[in-house]
């Protein structure tokens, strides 16, 4: 298969699958066991947390980390710690994050603009925190983070990092960034990278360890996989330039291929957007149709956010961005990595022809 869908997973390389073997045969015992192994496992755990924090930040010692098994059980965390908060996000956020900070907190979602710009109303709402992502999942949009972060000053700010992290350097100024390891080519895990010394955030580690453990609310956490998502992340940081670089000649030749079919971006040209993500609309047609037909090919793509794939609803991203609802059923994912190559750009283009004509 060619694999063009990288947002929703990204295949581990094999020095990362070989870590997290060896750190399975080494570092099994529970953490949470009164031995001397489980001692050990704890001191893995904060060991990883050191290295990620390292790997992905210039400041590292301000910094620590709540080991999550998602991006979706860190949004629960953090919305239950925020509980009966104010909080503002925007109306362009992975569903997961809206779908647990309505349910927990006072939650106000900004709208945005055509090209994906969050839009900072003349009088910016109350918060307590503000929850915004770098990187748009669906479309690719890179949000100016300082400036929606500089509106809501004494705030809590937090990022979805999920999308960038490993692949862009982390915006500045946030107290709260989330991420998840699948993303950057680790078999699994996530985690809150927080800030210290951030006041709001003075009860926090606390309250992640009752909700683990005394609520039972989260699940504990597999040492193998914190370290292997802490080796995942050293290993793509080291190489991300270089990565970054390859990905964008390859996002620049497939918008290429696709205009000589007829086939263009969803975002106006001078968007800010990562390479990573490409996002097209495919007009009148429904793009789940395509991605099955690409899928009989060889090739996997995507519709939307891989969370949603089977509602049966149109985009929520489109939607925000303005489209109709047919058009929003017409949005068609192409998420790329170093891995990709020019000549699976070319196949793709060949395959979506035929399905479009044979549509």
């Amino acid at each position: 298969m060619i694999y063009f869908d990288h947002a929703a997973a990204t295949r581990p390389e094999e020095d990362v699958l070989q870590y997290c073997l060896e750190a399975m045969r080494s570092c099994y015992a529970n953490q949470e066991s009164l031995h001397r192994l489980s001692y050990d496992a704890r001191m893995a755990l904060a060991d990883a947390a050191a290295r990620l924090c390292s790997a992905l930040l210039d400041n590292p010692e301000e910094y620590s980390v709540i080991w999550c098994g998602s991006a979706t059980g860190a949004f629960r965390f953090l919305a239950a710690f925020l509980r009966d908060k104010r909080v503002v996000s925007s109306t362009l956020e992975h569903p997961a994050l809206p779908a647990n900070f309505r349910a927990l907190t006072a939650f106000t979602a900004l709208p945005c603009s055509r090209s994906g710009e969050i839009v900072l109303p003349e009088e910016v709402p109350a918060a307590d925190a503000v929850i915004f992502h770098h990187v748009q999942s669906e479309i690719g949009v890179i949000q100016d983070l300082p400036r929606l972060f500089s509106a809501f000053p004494g705030a809590l700010k937090m990022t979805d990092a999920v999308q960038s992290a490993a692949k862009l350097p982390l915006p500045p100024g946030a107290d709260v960034c989330i991420i998840s390891g699948i993303k950057f080519g680790s078999p699994g895990g996530a985690a809150i990278i927080f800030r210290k010394k951030a006041p709001q955030l003075s009860r926090f580690p606390a309250f992640a360890s009752a909700f683990r453990s005394k609520d039972h609310a989260a699940s504990r956490v597999s040492v193998p996989m914190a370290m292997t998502l802490a080796f995942a992340a050293e290993y793509r940081v080291r190489r991300m330039e270089e990565n970054f670089r390859k990905v964008s000649a390859l996002a620049a030749h497939l918008d290429k291929r696709f205009a000589e079919i007829g086939v263009f971006p969803t975002l106006p040209e001078a968007t800010p957007v990562s390479p990573y993500i490409r996002n097209f609309i495919l007009k009148d047609i429904q793009s789940a149709v395509i991605v099955r037909a690409l899928s009989a090919a060889g090739i996997c793509t995507a519709s939307g956010s891989a969370c949603a794939a089977e509602s049966g609803e149109p985009s929520s991203a489109l939607l925000a961005l303005g489209l109709s609802r047919k058009s929003a059923y017409s949005g068609f994912r192409i998420s790329l990595d170093h891995t990709n190559s020019e000549n699976d750009v070319d196949f793709l283009v060949s395959e979506l022809k035929n399905a479009l004509k044979n549509y």
